[in-house]
């Protein structure tokens, strides 16, 4: 009976060891924020510092400024170093995701799978939001649940 029960307890150490080291390390989820001016409308800009994408996960956006009824475009952009100077390529699925004012979202995209090492966040405006500042906060990966907005 002793043995079984220091049996179970080194597999619930271990299970939860290992459970620890990959939510730890396995994600570049750390939020960035950010406060960007909407482009005019009929067009996209990709902003900032390109964020190292290290896995498949969707990237996560928290937008808490405030939008009109339309909310805004946002799209995930692939490129092979942290400059947008180097050149960068849509990566979004479907393009963009809208998200408005106060939602937590996920958007897919395939920056990792696509081969490239960095994200960059892209804004468009829906209509009448041109010259507008957009904040919040986003990040590369994600080990949230929060729903998809693609």
């Amino acid at each position: 009976m002793k043995r079984k029960k220091i049996i179970t307890l080194f597999l619930t150490i271990v299970t939860l060891m290992s459970a620890l080291s990959l939510t730890a390390f396995a994600k570049n989820n750390h939020d960035v924020a950010f406060s960007y001016s909407m482009p005019n409308e009929g067009y996209y800009r990709v902003y900032g510092v390109g964020q190292r994408k290290e896995d498949a996960s969707g990237s996560y956006v928290y937008s808490y400024s405030s939008n009109p009824a339309g909310g805004s475009y946002y799209s995930i952009h692939g490129g092979h170093t942290s400059s947008l100077a180097n050149g960068y390529t849509n990566c979004t699925k479907n393009d963009s995701a809208i998200i408005y004012a106060g939602q937590k979202r996920r958007i897919r995209q395939y920056v990792y799978e696509l081969g490239y090492s960095y994200a960059f966040i892209g804004l468009a405006p829906t209509s009448g939001q041109s010259g507008l500042t957009i904040n919040g906060k986003w990040s590369p990966d994600s080990v949230g649940t929060d729903p998809y907005a693609n």
